[in-house]
């Protein structure tokens, strides 16, 4: 579309007759028509993504109270397990030190008695190490208890100090029958350690990872195990006599009247499963013997290296736990499960984000086509005011035209028709028929004159009762006036409502053609047969004028670029073409050399519905 159109019109004395402007406004750039759909865009993407990183937010923060709950609650089954072992434990020492003799069976009937394989399942065994020094003690002193001076109990702490802890295993008992008690059971590192605990009374101390039984496959087994002292029942009543004594003396009394240990090592393993029963296991858990995970203080090995001690390991949360264990430090590694992932609320955060993505693209994608389609109708419409001004330009150019026709042409042509008037009967007499070839010529010239006064009177009648110009009409006319001219055979047909779906422009326009494409036939391609025909189709309107003439080359003569102007041979395709366009159709000219020419314009149907609506 252009942004400037001007035309103006003189006449020959230069006086301006007609002066039209036209300036259609340039459409808007992308950016400013669309600047609401990536507003819209932006500012939904940032409400949805927002909105999902809060969502997200705080569905990690409540996950990471859901997981300390959790924590809590496998503490607390621990801690209880462990309890009700160490309960269990306090009563067999009990039962041992008020025992004189300690032996197998008395070790059998007090786990059978306590079903141990039911209630403790979590513990690989207990065996009693018996302190081989326990019973010279008694040797060394053999006099009653009420017999002794302040002497003896001197000389019973001296002993006592003296005297190395050295256990060994005497009485054990297995829960499984997959492995064994160790042979040579190292017990000497825990024992001095538990130096402090005798001091004190009947504590209970738990070890770090040791090898504590066999495999009936040869593999060692490792775990951590309860270790409980048990004294010789007459140890309460000598630290009773020896109350007043300094506390170095009496860990030498705890250490000349110990009598061996309790051992009972606990399978960590089967202690974490229980945990799980009834509870979906959303959390994992490795249990380590020391203060920070290691391979060498696993605990409930499952695999061949802890997920705690693996670089590359990734869960959606984990959390390393100290845990005091008897007065030793342990440590607890969890991280979550894909359980733990599926329960998480954190997918409501992902679906806000993408509902909300999703609404905003809609709703941008609906703005668009509501910007697009409003744009394609200020085209339109500017298309509509462009047409109206270039048909009431049109308009205004064939009211020219008229009047020029009828104050210039007609009125020469109406002096011609005197002359030839004069002339013929100057001529009568003399030579008669001269005469009547100048009164043939008249006629013909009448017939022009009538021509003429019919497109003028049919244009006013237009204007006045908005009806369209018989372009059948003016065709036959000019068939019947062009064939006493030529020794070529004329013929014409029209549709019957083809030249009702014209307007005034394209009646003029196509006239014209007509009348450029008749003459063209008639003049230079000698043809024997010339035929015009107006024909409505289905949506559209085609004048065809064809001949069975010389023909020429198209490609030659028909290109605009080609077209001779000097002497205004040429410039009949170029005119006929540029008059098809201005009546919204197309020309189409098909022709060969020796084989004729055929001439067709189409003009489409919402051409001519739009150029109708705007010419009613």
């Amino acid at each position: 579309m252009p942004l400037l159109t001007l035309a103006i019109r003189f006449d020959l004395s230069g006086r301006s007759v007609h002066k039209h402007i036209s300036m259609p406004s340039s459409p808007p750039s992308l950016l400013r028509r669309y600047w609401p759909v990536g507003l819209t865009l932006a500012a939904g993407l940032a409400v949805s993504g927002g909105l999902g990183w809060k969502l997200h937010r705080d569905a990690v923060e409540l996950d990471k109270k859901r997981m300390a709950i959790r924590i809590k609650t496998t503490f607390d089954e621990l801690d209880g397990r462990l309890e009700k072992t160490e309960l269990m434990l306090r009563q067999l020492q009990d039962y041992f030190n008020a025992a004189d003799d300690i032996s197998s069976v008395l070790l059998r009937e007090w786990i059978s008695k306590h079903n141990l394989p039911i209630n403790f399942p979590w513990l690989h065994g207990v065996a009693f190490a018996t302190n081989r020094y326990a019973k010279t003690w008694r040797e060394a002193f053999p006099q009653p208890l009420n017999e002794w001076d302040r002497k003896d109990l001197v000389r019973l702490s001296q002993w006592g100090t003296n005297q190395p802890l050295d256990c060994q295993l005497a009485q054990t008992y297995r829960l499984r029958k997959d492995r064994v008690w160790l042979e040579d059971y190292d017990l000497s590192h825990d024992l001095a350690i538990n130096l402090d605990a005798l001091a004190r009374g009947n504590l209970v101390k738990m070890s770090y990872r040791r090898p504590v039984m066999r495999g009936t496959n040869g593999i060692l087994i490792h775990a951590a195990y309860f270790c409980l002292p048990i004294y010789d029942p007459q140890l309460p009543e000598i630290l009773e006599t020896s109350s007043t004594l300094r506390l170095p003396v009496q860990r030498a009394y705890y250490q000349a009247l110990c009598r061996g240990f309790i051992i009972a090592p606990i399978d960590f393993t089967l202690l974490e499963k229980g945990i799980w029963k009834k509870t979906p296991r959303d959390l994992g858990v490795e249990i380590f013997a020391a203060k920070k995970p290691s391979a060498e203080s696993w605990l409930n090995p499952a695999g061949d290296r802890p997920r705690a001690t693996t670089p590359d390991f990734r869960a959606y949360l984990t959390w390393t736990n100290a845990w005091r264990m008897y007065n030793k430090g342990f440590a607890v590694f969890f991280h979550t499960t894909p359980l733990f992932d599926a329960q998480s609320p954190r997918r409501m955060a992902w679906i806000a984000l993408g509902a909300g993505a999703a609404i905003t693209v809609l709703a941008s994608a609906l703005a668009s086509v509501s910007l697009r389609a409003r744009g394609r109708q200020e085209q339109m419409t500017a298309d509509v005011v462009e047409a109206r001004d270039a048909l009431a330009a049109a308009e205004k150019e064939r009211e020219r035209l008229g009047h020029d026709l009828h104050d210039g042409a007609i009125q020469s042509l109406y002096a011609i028709q005197l002359g030839l008037t004069r002339t013929s009967q100057d001529v009568q007499a003399s030579v008669p028929s001269a005469a009547r070839v100048l009164n043939e010529t008249r006629e013909r010239v009448d017939e022009v004159i009538s021509e003429l006064r019919r497109f003028i009177v049919s244009r006013e009648a237009e204007e006045n009762k908005h009806v369209a110009v018989g372009l059948d009409d003016v065709l036959a006319a000019m068939v019947v006036r062009l064939q006493p001219t030529t020794s070529a055979e004329l013929s014409f047909h029209a549709d019957p409502d083809a030249s009702d779906r014209l307007s005034v422009v394209q009646v003029v326009q196509l006239t014209q053609i007509a009348r450029t494409a008749l003459a063209n036939s008639l003049r230079h391609a000698q043809a024997q047969h010339v035929k015009v025909a107006l024909q409505a189709g289905d949506g559209n309107v085609r004048l065809e004028i064809i001949d069975d003439g010389l023909g020429f080359d198209v490609d030659a003569i028909g290109e605009p670029a080609k077209a001779k102007t000097p002497n205004g041979r040429g410039m009949g395709l170029q005119t006929m073409r540029s008059r098809a366009a201005e009546a919204g159709g197309t020309l189409v000219v098909s022709s060969k050399r020796g084989e004729g020419t055929q001439i067709i314009v189409t003009i489409p149907a919402n051409m001519v519905k739009d150029v109708k609506s705007l010419n009613g």
